[in-house]
């Protein structure tokens, strides 16, 4: 375990705020490996702003205080680092009922969401739940960002959403993170609000000032991602618009670790 240092680079190509002549650098960024559940995540003790306070049980009936416990027990176990303690790309296959989805989660992007998400995963939290949102935005320079949301406790998806007693803070990766299949944290409100749902992201392209936290990305199954994208949808007049509810519910029936990438894979940059 230890910490990592990235340089955090402004981007203009739709992937972050527009870089300024003059302006100064910013600090570099420090992610921690080893962080303790208490340092990196809010309690329902200190919520963040404008979050909806978490649900009893979830949709599949679990006591959502038992998670949390049971997130606290596997949090310290859960490996990021490799022999030599550099973090090591770990891969996670999410099985639902349209086909199979591989993402490459990204320890180096930002841990204690790639910790969080093997947590819920380990102690069987996704089984059973939703890919529940099909969202479509546009951006303010015309272009369109697209992408699928699942694992809210409820299956419903709705904003605020998504803890069930505890709540991610925020986690910054390089600002050079595009591509299709990006995965990475749905907030309820505040950048400290990641709790339980993720996103996939259809388009290759970020909306500026995209200030998410990114965690991973897919490395196989893209087609199921867009199938799921395609479904008959719900158009929900009571959110923003572009928020969808798919017509038939996509059940994702489990989500499992299935280890480190081939060694001839190349590295994400």
């Amino acid at each position: 375990m230890g910490r990592i240092l990235l340089g955090f680079i402004l981007f203009g190509l739709g992937c972050g705020p527009q870089k300024q002549v003059g302006q100064p650098k910013p600090p570099p960024l420090v992610l921690d490996l080893g962080q303790p559940f208490d340092q990196a995540t809010r309690s329902a003790e200190d919520p963040p702003e404008e979050v909806q306070k978490p649900a009893d049980r979830t949709l599949t009936k679990k006591p959502t205080y038992q998670l949390v416990e049971r997130v606290k027990e596997v949090w310290p176990k859960v490996l990021l680092t490799d022999s030599s303690g550099k973090p090591r790309p770990i891969r996670a296959r999410i099985e639902t009922s349209v086909g199979a989805i591989v993402v490459e989660l990204r320890p180096d992007w930002a841990p204690n969401h790639v910790r969080n998400f093997l947590s819920l995963a380990q102690i069987g939290y996704y089984d059973g739940l939703r890919m529940d949102r099909i969202q479509q935005r546009e951006t303010e320079k015309g272009s369109v960002v697209s992408w699928i949301e699942g694992g809210c406790p409820l299956g419903e998806g709705k904003n605020p959403s998504g803890s069930i007693g505890y709540w991610l803070r925020q986690e910054k990766g390089p600002a050079t993170i595009d591509g299709e299949g990006l995965m990475g944290s749905c907030l309820e409100g505040s950048p400290d609000s990641g709790a339980t749902r993720f996103f996939l992201s259809i388009q290759p392209n970020r909306a500026e000032g995209d200030d998410r936290t990114f965690f991973g990305k897919v490395v196989e199954g893209m087609e199921v991602v867009r199938k799921i994208s395609l479904r008959p949808f719900i158009i929900l007049e009571d959110e923003p618009p572009g928020s969808h509810a798919p017509e038939t519910p996509v059940e994702i029936l489990r989500v499992v670790e299935v280890g480190a990438p081939p060694e001839q894979t190349p590295p994400l940059p």
